[in-house]
This record gives structure tokens, sequence and C-alpha cells, in this order.
């Protein structure tokens, strides 16, 4: 058994941050594999969920919609089309894990699932920081790992992940799984997720700032949630706050040594650069009294506007505004982008399979981590899309399938008093 442990925890960990190696996609594969074994499953059982049903009809609509924009335009921008796509890709994936973690795991599977996630989050964060603070580690990444393409670019000097690249995106994925984390605290306070915690957070500070405010922000509620309650806010366990701070500052120092010679300019770039502009929006405020930054003036000044003729607005033009062959759209708005691509109507067709989500999880009587946790992320990504687009592309989608499919799939979870995991588990 623990075998299977080992190899469900390996496939889960392809299947978020899987590397995109210049010659090899593992997340593609192991996605590719997981998919269609997943739909092996459901014939095995001549059996499908409704949730399933239904959101697969959403899916296929929305594409039936999409291909006839595209097919109008000459197929010059398949953008919408890849997204629609991986929806399904992700989907019957997040059923294979889901369905083998609720075999493994029985009645503790939400709770294991989540903290296997984590866990792979705060490796991937590790791998984050290590990048941000080691020049020579950081080139060698660059050298093999596939950052070419737009939507993985590297901005300056901000630190990348091992599968989504240097953006708001992966800052956004890395908030999600801090937010989870908090969950699992409550479930079980450990070392573990302390620290874990702590990597998250200095990971997102060095990928971009849209994931830090998120972070903050679910402090801050995690906090006013503890005093509602009557607890104690700073009832700190002695023993395991001094082992954190200790585990911390060792990795810290470890890192440090690990490229001494960069050390210097990496301290210097700390100071004169990344803290100014992760609390950019503080400075603003404490200097004139305003909460905006750089980034907020230009979404709000410039970045909202609409196709200029009516139909165009409603059944758009096949252009997401990124293609080398088409023309550029000066929006990063979610919203925006999607309007031109394919107009209002397609917007709402592609909106829908995350509205349907959304109900699954405030429907869920049961209420297990994972269904709190869709309800979150999918608030996340409809916020987000005001800002730039965001449908959770890669590691963040491969995320909230699995918590679509295990908040209806797992529903009778009773969380074993003795551990948040099973004794033996992979971790």
């Amino acid at each position: 058994m623990r075998s299977s442990k080992v190899i469900m925890f390996l496939l889960l960990f392809c299947f978020i941050f899987g590397p995109r190696f210049k010659l090899l996609d593992i997340l593609l594969i192991t996605s590719v594999f997981l998919c269609i074994s997943g739909l092996f499953i459901i014939i095995l059982k001549r059996n499908i969920k409704k949730e399933i049903i239904i959101f697969s009809i959403i899916v296929f609509s929305s594409l039936f919609y999409t291909l006839i924009i595209t097919s109008v335009y000459n197929f010059q921008d398949l953008t919408t089309i890849e997204l629609i796509i991986k929806n399904l890709l992700y989907l019957y994936s997040a059923y294979f894990i889901v369905c083998i973690y609720k075999y493994i795991y029985k009645g503790n599977s939400d709770v294991n699932l989540n903290y296997h996630i984590f866990i792979i989050g705060v490796i991937n964060a590790g791998f984050s920081i290590l990048v941000f603070l080691s020049d020579g580690f950081r080139e060698q990444m660059l050298q093999i790992l596939n950052y070419t393409n737009e939507d993985r670019r590297i901005v300056g000097d901000r630190s990348f992940d091992m599968s989504m690249g240097g953006n708001a995106i992966g800052s956004i994925v890395f908030s999600i799984i801090f937010i989870q984390g908090l969950y699992l605290k409550k479930k079980k306070d450990s070392i573990i997720i302390n620290v874990g915690l702590m990597l998250i957070f200095i990971a997102t500070l060095f990928t971009a700032r849209t994931g830090l405010m998120i972070i903050i922000l679910s402090i801050i509620i995690y906090w006013v949630s503890f005093i509602l309650s009557g607890k104690k806010l700073f009832s700190i366990n002695v023993k395991k706050f001094i082992i954190t701070i200790l585990t911390l500052i060792i990795v810290v120092i470890f890192i440090f040594l690990f490229n001494s010679q960069a050390s210097e300019s990496t301290s210097q770039q700390l100071e004169q650069e990344l803290i100014p502009w992760a609390f950019e929006l503080y400075y603003s405020y404490m200097e004139n009294g305003e909460l905006n930054t750089n980034s907020t003036d230009i979404i709000f000044n410039r970045m909202y506007f609409l196709p200029e003729t009516t139909k165009d607005l409603i059944f758009g033009t096949s252009n997401m505004g990124r293609s080398t062959n088409l023309s550029y759209i000066p929006s990063d708005v979610g919203y925006v982008r999607l309007i031109f691509a394919v107009g209002i109507i397609g917007l709402v067709l592609i909106i829908l399979p995350y509205i349907y989500m959304f109900y699954i999880g405030i429907t869920d009587r049961h209420k297990n981590i994972s269904s709190r946790m869709l309800i979150i992320t999918l608030l996340v990504v409809f916020i987000s899309n005001f800002k730039e687009l965001v449908f959770l592309p890669r590691g963040g989608a491969s995320i909230l399938f699995i918590f679509f499919i295990a908040s209806f799939l797992i529903n009778q979870d009773k969380v074993q008093k003795q551990s948040i995991i099973d004794k033996g588990s992979v971790v």
C-alpha cells in the first residue's frame, strides 16, 4: 500500500507542477495519461456523476461556439480553443486522481489529498526561492526549462517556479496554496505546515505582487476568524514555534551559502528593488495617502475598453491580443481580452463552467476542505480577471479541478483525530 501512496504522490506532483522542459512537458504528458485513465474508470464503472455530465455539456457548448467564431477568422488565434480543451483534459485527470485517493485513504482522503497538494506547493516554493537567491541555479534552470512563451515570460529579476513561469498567475497559485495551508493548520497545527506557509509567503514575495496581496488579506481574515471564534490569537506552542523558526533560519542560511558570491547583490536587490516594489501599495499610502500603484493606475486608466462595432462586441474577433500574426490588444484584463476574442456571448459560455463549479461548491452540504477551497479559488479567479487573464493554466487549473471533483466525489470524509494524515502516508 505504501508503494501505491508514493506513486500517487508523484503523479499528483507531476499533474500539478510537472516541469516544462524544452524537450519534454512532464505536466502535459501526465495529464494525458491521467485523462485516459479517468475515462477508463468511467467506462469500467459504467457510471458517471451527473456533475461531470453537466460540466462536460457546458464545456462542449462553449467549444462549439468558439470553433465557429474561430473558423470565421481562419483559425488565426487558437488560444480560447486551447483553454476550453484543457478544461476537459484537467477534468478527467482530476477525476482519476480523486478516485484513487478515495480508494487508498478511505474516509480521510480529502484531508490527505489537500495536505499533499500543500506539500507539493511548498516544494515548488522552495524551488522558486532558490531561483531568486542563486544566480547560478537560475541560469541553469533557464537553459533547461521552456519559458519562451509570452504566458510564461520571466519579468526582470522576479523569480519563477518549475512549471508556470514568472508572472502574476504563478503568485496567485501560491496564494491559493497558502490559504489551503491555513485551512490545514486549523485541522492540525504542525511544524511542517508552519514552515511551509513561511516558504510560500517568501516565494510569492519573489514572484509577483498580486498573490502577495491575496495572502495578506487571507491572513487578516484568518486572524479575525480566530478573534470572532473566541480563541486565543497568540496561544503558541513554544516548542513548535522555536523549531519552526530555527528550521527557517537554517534553510535561509543554507540557500545563501549555496551561492555566496551572489549574496551581496541579492541583499542589495532585496532592499532597494524587491521590497519597495512588493509593498508599493503601502509606501504609496504612507507618502500621499492613496491606495494605488503604477500597475493599478495603468489598468484602470488605459486597459478598460470594448470593441468598436456591435458585431465584434457580441460575437468577438477571435483575437486574444497576443498572437504574433494579429493586432496587439493593449489590455491585460481577462474579461476585455475574452470579449475581443469571442464576444459577450462567448465570454458567458466560457465563464459558465466556472459558475457551475462555484454552484457545486456552495451547495455542498458536507463542506469538506476541497469544497471550501473550490469556492475561494473561484472567487480569486473571478476577481483577478479584472486585472489580467487568469483562468489558472497548468498547475492552477489542476488544483482547481481536483477541488471541484473532490467537493462532490468525496462526501463522507470523517477526519481522524490522531493525525492530519494516515499513518504510513508518503509524507
